[in-house]
């Protein structure tokens, strides 16, 4: 029988879970801006009759600074949940920061990752689990301070077979 999982684990989990997605939008997230910044810069190389009396040449186009607005805040949030969560993988010892990596963080396309760090540490089965719990304890306090197992059981979610 699967215990059920506290909050502060999940997020977790899922924190270092999406590292690597949160490394792919930052490309995407550099990729718009440069693209957003590009087509400003076209357009104000094409009209240079002032326009609307702004008196600078060319009209500033309204969805070009919302845009730039928003793609720059998304930039600052996911640059900093991704520096967040190597910070706090940095600060684990090797061993752990490993268990986690394979874990959660690239799958690195492992069906059971369990087996493959038994086969790469030389540990057995269980002590590889609680290794992972251990580091996984360590990481969220790492990342959210003090962790709650006050929880009660309406507010703990049960471990799916696949976890």
């Amino acid at each position: 029988m699967s215990r059920k999982k506290y909050e502060w684990e999940i997020r977790a989990i899922r924190a270092l879970k999406n590292l690597d997605k949160h490394k792919r939008a930052l490309v995407k997230l550099d990729d718009d801006l440069e693209e957003l910044e590009s087509r400003i810069i076209k357009t104000s190389q094409i009209s240079d009759v002032p326009s609307h009396g702004n008196g600078q040449g060319y009209s500033v186009d309204v969805n070009y600074v919302s845009d730039k607005d928003f793609i720059t805040k998304q930039i600052t949030s996911t640059r900093f949940q991704i520096a967040s969560v190597e910070r706090c993988l940095g600060l684990l010892p090797d061993k752990e920061r490993r268990i986690l990596e394979v874990c959660y963080v690239g799958n690195l396309g492992n069906k059971n990752p369990i087996y493959y760090l038994m086969y790469e540490l030389n540990y057995r089965e269980a002590q590889i689990y609680r290794m992972r719990s251990a580091a996984l304890e360590k990481f969220a306090t790492e990342m959210y301070g003090l962790l709650d197992y006050t929880q009660n059981d309406k507010n703990m979610i049960k471990k799916s077979p696949k976890m």
